[in-house]
């Protein structure tokens, strides 16, 4: 794909002093293998609402675009990456309301465990040390020393593009695998989790946020 077209986005890059806007930034810096040419345009929104307006605006422009976290275990092209990067780092609010911990899809997983564990809840800590952040490790359904985070997920909430609304998903010893697999039959092409406080699960094409 040829570089994408920044005009149909300036506009509205404009308008939203939420996003921080880097051109051609190495890919290399943005994984933990650090591999990867220059991303054309690399936009971290600061919040999750900032994300959803990013992600509808692209779908609907039909400029192509990724989601990553940290980037950890991520494989950039030599040759570059043409579209649109988008970093989740900006969407790391972590709250806790009593026995529940809300974390934003850009969290790194040590930063939620250590939140948790300051307010004397439990659950994750075999999961320390895992890399990455919240919105990947939902992804993926993390898991170490036979926990997983699955096990301690109550709910989720991702953002749909192609449907333009969130949708909401109640996770009591769900299986993470079902469940994207059920967003995928039900016609999702870009998952992204929400960005109203939160935590956040990514399908297909998805985007984590919180």
């Amino acid at each position: 794909m040829d570089r994408v077209s920044f005009s149909s986005l300036s506009s509205f890059l404009a308008d939203e002093p939420c996003v921080l806007i880097r051109k051609n930034v190495p890919v290399s810096m943005l994984t933990s293998i650090r591999i990867g040419g220059n991303a054309a345009l690399t936009l971290t929104p600061r919040d999750g609402g900032c994300l959803i307006r990013l992600l509808d605006r692209l779908s609907h422009a039909g400029i192509l675009y990724r989601v990553i976290g940290n980037g950890t275990n991520l494989i950039g092209p030599d040759a570059g990456y043409g579209g649109v990067l988008i970093q989740t780092a900006g969407i790391d609010r972590i709250s806790v309301s009593g026995t529940t911990l809300v974390a934003g899809a850009g969290v790194p997983i040590g930063r939620a465990i250590r939140r948790a564990m300051e307010a004397g809840l439990s659950g994750l800590e075999e999961l320390y040390g895992v890399p990455g952040t919240v919105g990947g490790a939902l992804y993926m359904n993390a898991g170490a020393f036979g926990r997983t985070v699955s096990d301690v997920l109550r709910h989720a909430t991702l953002y749909d593009p192609a449907l333009g609304r969130s949708i909401g998903w109640v996770a009591l010893r769900f299986s993470m695998i079902s469940l994207i697999r059920r967003a995928i039959r039900s016609g999702s092409s870009g998952i992204s989790e929400k960005a109203a406080e939160r935590t956040t699960v990514p399908s297909r094409r998805i985007a984590p946020v919180r």
